[in-house]
């Protein structure tokens, strides 16, 4: 009897000191967040800090480095990041359903993986000069995501798998570059069934077959400085064949060629091509060598020359 009462007596002595430390996390919690009326303020990262008027909606996220998202989620309908957050971290705003406006600095660097997947009131999104990455799925399922707006000069060189997946909205996308080409993982614009319009840059057209653009009508390509030509042939006259116009911008760029197999327009008759006048184009049936014809004239198969 003594022993078990003994036993008993260790149990509860346990739970004493189990419930005193989750006492002591959570008075940690509530000293670092703090509330007046409807301005809440806290701790959000080792250097980051946060406002949120919760009757306005507006959250700001100020301090150093990276952050993570706090509580009243659903109540968040506008971001304001100041200077000095340098990411914004994985899963950070992921099903703010409220969540309309974005205000990202030139200090972010990094888009972590579903940043803001399954924001559905999310209309657009800009991209600042100096993000580098977007990881996977950052914006996936943002069904109202209709405009994507990235710098010319932007640093951009990585798109992860499904960054932009299910965004069914968004009906055209420029993917830019600075110095380097930006590099584009699988399915990054799978089921974005309004796209139409996409302009790639520093980029080979056989990595664009596995984006998941299922609807394009409408393609531009811009070579990136290390680019000679653009060839399609019988891997990709299959993908092309649903376009309805492809745009060869290679004008300022010199000695640039463009090589396309014939059966890509005896598949679409109707398919426009296009390029500027310094850019030589082949035609050819197969893969016999054949010469190469000057832009500046107008050819079979609907593939004519476009000048500025």
């Amino acid at each position: 009897m003594n022993e078990l009462i003994k036993r008993k007596e260790w149990r509860f002595s346990i739970c004493i000191v189990m419930y005193a430390l989750c006492c002591a996390l959570l008075g940690c919690v509530c000293i670092n967040a703090h509330s007046e009326g409807n301005i809440l303020t806290g701790e959000c990262g080792d250097s980051a800090r946060y406002i949120f008027d919760t009757e306005t909606g507006l959250l700001t996220i100020s301090g150093s480095g990276s952050f993570y998202c706090p509580q009243n989620q659903d109540l968040i309908s506008n971001v304001k990041i100041d200077e000095g957050i340098t990411e914004i971290p994985d899963w950070a705003f992921s099903n703010c359903i409220n969540l309309e406006n974005v205000s990202i600095p030139d200090s972010v660097t990094r888009i972590g993986s579903h940043a803001f997947s399954e924001c559905s009131s999310l209309n657009s999104i800009d991209i600042p000069i100096s993000v580098e990455e977007i990881e996977a799925f950052a914006f996936e399922g943002c069904s109202n995501l209709m405009a994507v707006n990235i710098p010319e000069d932007s640093l951009l060189i990585y798109i992860s798998q499904g960054a932009f997946r299910d965004c069914n909205r968004l009906s055209q996308f420029v993917v830019p570059y600075k110095n380097r080409g930006v590099n584009l993982s699988t399915s990054v614009f799978e089921g974005c069934d309004s796209l139409y319009d996409l302009t790639l840059c520093g980029m080979s057209l056989k990595d664009f077959c596995d984006l998941g653009c299922t609807n394009l009508k409408k393609l531009t390509i811009k070579p990136s400085p290390w680019d000679s030509g653009t060839f399609i042939g019988k891997e990709e006259v299959e993908v092309y064949s649903k376009l309805s116009e492809i745009v060869f911008d290679f004008h300022g760029y010199g000695n640039n060629y463009l090589e396309i197999m014939s059966q890509l327009f005896k598949n679409n008759p109707t398919m426009f091509i296009c390029s500027y006048a310094d850019t030589k184009i082949h035609i050819f049936d197969s893969y016999d060598e054949v010469p190469y014809i000057e832009g500046t004239e107008e050819f079979d198969y609907a593939v004519k020359n476009v000048m500025e």
